[in-house]
This record gives C-alpha cells, sequence and structure tokens, in this order.
C-alpha cells in the first residue's frame, strides 16, 4: 500500500523530485497540515478503497480516528511534510531485492547433517583430550 502510495505520488507529480513535495500542492492554506478530507481530494485518483486511502492517511500521520470531546464524533488528525518525508529516501523495489537476497542466503546456507555434528563434537573432544594431557 505504501509502495503504491509512493510510486502514485511520483507519477502524478514528475515536476516533483521527493515525494514529500506533493505536500506544496495539497497545503494550499499553508497551514503545515492537511486534514483527512484535504488529503482524499488529492488522492482521488489514487487506485486504492476509501478504507484504504484512510487508513494510509492513519499509518501516515501516525494519528488513528479517534473520539473528540471538543467536536462531538470521531475526528482524524493531520498530516505534515515531515510525516512525509522518509518516502523520499524509501526505495521499495531496492528493500524488495534485499529481502529477496536474505532470504535465499538463509535458503541457501547448507545445514549440516547429524554425521557431520557428530564427527565436529568427537573432534573437539579430541582436541580438548589432547590439550589436557599435555
Amino acid at each position: 500500500m505504501l509502495a503504491r502510495f509512493r510510486h502514485w505520488v511520483l507519477a502524478e507529480y514528475p515536476k516533483e523530485k521527493k515525494v514529500s513535495d506533493c505536500f506544496k500542492d495539497w497545503d494550499t492554506h499553508s497551514s503545515s497540515a492537511i486534514t483527512i478530507g484535504t488529503f482524499k481530494s488529492h488522492v482521488q485518483t489514487l487506485d486504492m478503497t476509501l478504507d484504504e486511502k484512510e487508513y494510509l492517511f492513519e499509518g501516515l500521520s501516525l494519528q488513528v480516528e479517534a473520539w473528540s470531546e471538543e467536536k462531538n464524533r470521531y475526528a482524524f488528525g493531520t498530516l505534515t511534510r515531515a510525516e512525509l518525508k522518509f518516502l523520499d529516501a524509501w526505495d521499495p523495489e531496492t528493500e524488495k531485492q534485499e529481502a529477496a537476497a536474505w532470504d535465499e542466503q538463509l535458503h541457501s546456507s547448507p545445514i549440516p547433517d547429524e554425521q557431520a555434528r557428530n564427527r565436529s563434537k568427537t573432534e573437539d573432544i579430541s582436541v580438548m583430550y589432547y590439550a589436557v594431557a599435555a
């Protein structure tokens, strides 16, 4: 979901070099924070359901929808440019390749068989015996 959002932003805002630069277009009131409504109005063409977009907003803003006594209703937090900045340096493709390489390394490592483990134990005992005897 996050990788799809990152890809969409870079495709939708080709003049911008960083994902977080889209925030300048979204923050039309120069308030340094945008609401869920503003976010949803700017990501209308993002191929996600409404629930996914709300979940994405909560994840990016690190503020879940919660009851607001002040507003007497459920309310979302706000999203700032700083909360998008990590997406500027994140490369999901590289991360995916690295994860696959680690997975391949883990599964291709030889696991010593029982005989090899026993031989190793015998050698260790022999070395210890000769070291003590000397």
